[in-house]
């Protein structure tokens, strides 16, 4: 579902995963400064990753697993994000240079499963 932190309402997490949603990831995402998790894995996501989401400073656990995403992957902009699960998608090209720059608590990062060549930038390829 989706959840509020304490009674004002702010949106701090979306998880609907294997709901079947049918849709594109919305630029409207960035207009939820306190979203930390958002889990849509396993529906029917398509299109790119907006850059307006990977832009967004806020994110801690994005898990778009077994979706129909596409383009490139590009940088996310977190420096609080810590889990990153993009894998089982149509994503393709080389992984931009400066992926994972900003994400000093990145632990997690699964991209297996799309269509990406060329190599990991440095320092990612310790996770896990």
């Amino acid at each position: 579902g989706i959840s509020c932190d304490g009674g004002d309402g702010i949106v701090t997490s979306i998880v609907l995963p294997e709901t079947n949603l049918l849709a594109t990831l919305p630029t409207e995402l960035a207009l939820l400064p306190n979203l930390a998790t958002i889990n849509l894995k396993r529906n029917v996501l398509w299109g790119t990753l907006p850059t307006e989401f990977t832009s967004m400073s806020s994110l801690v656990t994005v898990n778009l697993q077994d979706n129909h995403i596409k383009g490139k992957v590009p940088a996310f902009r977190s420096k609080l994000l810590q889990q990153l699960d993009i894998s089982h998608n149509g994503l393709t090209g080389h992984v931009v240079p400066d992926f994972g720059a900003d994400n000093e608590a990145l632990v997690y990062l699964d991209l297996q499963k799309n269509q990406l060549s060329g190599y990991l930038p440095y320092g990612l390829e310790d996770l896990p």
